[in-house]
Parts: C-alpha cells; structure tokens; sequence
C-alpha cells in the first residue's frame, strides 16, 4: 500500500513538474530598438506639420500561448528623450526644453493589463493599459496596436494620441513665438519584436 501511494505521488509531482514546465516554456521574451524599429512622433504649427524620429529606444514585451489562447504579460517601452530627432537643431532644442530633457531623461510606458485581444486571421487587435511618463507626468492611458506573429516574432503597430498639456508640457514655439506648435501630438510605432 505504501508502494502504490508512494508511486501515485512520484507520477502526480512528475505531472505537475511537466505542465509547469510547459506553462514557463510557452512564455516569450521579445525585444525591439531603433535598429530594426520605427517609433515617429507626429505634430502640427500653424506654419507646417512637422515629425520627430526616435533613435534611442527599446521596448520589451512577454507574450504567452497562441492562437485565441494568447496572453499579453506585458510591454515596456524605454525612450531616451534626447534621442527624438529632427533634423533640424534647432527643433530639437525647443522639444528638449518642452519635454524637461534637463531633469527627465526618458519617456516610459509599462504596461499593467491587457485590455483586450480579439483574433482576426493570424493578426490581433490589442488593447493593453498602463502608465505613460512623459516629461516626468506620468498617466494611466490604453494603448492600442495591431500584432501579427512573424517566423521569429511580432511585428506591433499602432499609434497613440497624445495631448502635451495633459502632462504639463508647454507645447513648443519658435522665433519668438511665430512659430506655435498644436496641442496634440500622434505617436506612430511600427515594431519588429523578436
């Protein structure tokens, strides 16, 4: 009798041993940057629209199962601030000295859940929320994006709305405040994750 219960609780702690197994293993680690990444911020003035390219950037993301069993864990974008370039220096100034460059290095999202993800052929709609840090303001906002899977990944896109005001950035002028820049600002990111 002693056998067979010790036998029964080998068999049940290798059971348990093997789904936890698979449960860690189906759990992916994926990763973006500027080198295979585009992250673009779009704005208005009331001479010309104009755009910002991020160069220094990393989003990391966990993503678990397939099909219409996946799970978003999270997403993590880390944005070197000073990194959104112009072209133009002098553009680049004025966003610097909007976004508190001088105090707030980075721009952050993380991720806090998953919204909602609904499949449509081998792409899904997602909608995760989280906190947004912006010029050292930080919101709870939805993010939204498009995730189609990829032989070695994801590729996410997307973009977000983003109104300067709301985390007390000043939206930028030049020549001595000719040159106005809108409210509102459009990130648009296009991620290759693997």
């Amino acid at each position: 009798m002693k056998t067979i219960k010790k036998q029964m609780h080998f068999m049940m702690l290798m059971l348990f041993s093997i789904v936890i197994g698979n449960v860690s293993v189906s759990a992916q680690n994926y990763q973006a940057t500027a080198n295979n990444s585009t992250i673009v911020v779009d704005g208005t003035s009331n001479v010309h629209d104009w755009d910002v390219k991020a160069e220094q950037f990393t989003v990391k993301a966990t993503i678990e199962g397939e099909d219409d069993a996946l799970e978003i864990k999270n997403i993590n974008l880390d944005l070197v601030a000073e990194g959104l370039k112009s072209g133009k220096s002098g553009m680049d100034k004025n966003t610097y000295k909007a976004l508190k460059t001088d105090k707030h290095k980075n721009i952050r999202f993380v991720s806090n859940k998953t919204v909602s993800i609904n499949k449509s052929g081998n792409a899904y709609k997602v909608v995760v929320q989280g906190v947004m840090e912006i010029a050292g303001s930080k919101k709870t906002t939805d993010v939204t994006f498009d995730l189609v899977k990829t032989a070695n990944g994801y590729t996410l896109k997307g973009e977000k709305k983003i109104n300067m005001p709301e985390y007390d950035i000043t939206p930028p002028t030049a020549l001595m405040g000719t040159i106005k820049t809108g409210e509102d600002v459009t990130i648009k990111y296009n991620l290759t994750l693997k």
